[in-house]
């Protein structure tokens, strides 16, 4: 169960933050760092191989986000496959109403809440996959999508944003 960190370039030191963060706490992620030679249907190849390998999208959003076409693709992607997705934005920008269906994020301490409902998460995915319950597609389905979605919300609104 990887963690896809999508981000826009100028986003792309607080990203590498936020994956060594979840690094350091055994939590595997891809970090995508663009090459400006690789044409663009290239890219979008890579970023769908890559959404398909992971189970959970964290989409690091500021300011600089406003303008980008790559975070919304992947946004867009992760919904369509039953991905976990929640956002992180450091400056508390006003988010899109569709982005505030999933669970936002502003703080390490919110960040320790994601890391503790992926850990439960995994928790589930293997237990069903023991006892052969497990979907075909890494485990993921809408309703365990939604329950991710709530379980981290509700996570979120017992702290102090």
């Amino acid at each position: 169960m990887t963690v896809f960190i999508s981000h826009r370039q100028a986003d792309s030191d607080l990203a590498r933050i936020i994956a060594d963060y979840l690094h350091k706490r055994g939590i595997p992620y891809y970090l995508d760092v663009l090459d400006s030679n690789i044409i663009s249907s290239d890219i979008t190849t890579k970023m769908i191989q890559m959404l398909n390998k992971c189970t959970h999208l964290l989409a690091v959003l500021s300011h600089n986000t406003e303008g980008s076409w790559w975070v919304p693709f992947e946004i867009g992607g992760a919904t369509l496959i039953n991905r976990r997705i929640a956002s992180y934005s450091y400056d508390r920008i006003q988010l899109p109403d569709y982005l505030q269906q999933w669970p936002n994020m502003y703080s390490l301490p919110h960040l320790d809440a994601f890391i503790m409902a992926y850990k439960a998460d995994q928790e589930t995915a293997s237990l069903e996959s023991y006892t052969g319950r497990l979907d075909s597609d890494l485990g993921l389905s809408r309703i365990g999508a939604y329950q991710f979605h709530n379980n981290l919300k509700a996570a979120l609104s017992m702290q102090n944003y």
